[in-house]
């Protein structure tokens, strides 16, 4: 993933949330210089993944990011 692509996507974060969107990792705001650590994957395979959180009324309030780990389920067959 190219550094021009990842400073967009970083805008666009900052971007929701001067509007008032939350944006949350690991189920807390982090400074902004820990975001970069969204376009890490870890020796694992585990990578963050966004979840967009809307209001009842249905303006988007929280970007939700979480690692998940893929699990190789061939090896199950």
């Amino acid at each position: 993933m190219g550094e021009l692509w990842r400073g967009r996507y970083l805008e666009g974060l900052r971007s929701f949330r001067s509007q008032g969107v939350r944006v949350l990792i690991d189920g807390r705001e982090e400074p902004e210089g820990d975001w970069g650590r969204l376009f890490q994957v870890s020796d694992d395979g585990g990578f963050y993944m966004a979840d967009f959180i809307a209001a009842p009324e249905g303006p988007l309030k929280e970007i939700r990011f979480d690692k998940v780990h893929v699990r190789d389920f061939r090896e199950e067959l």
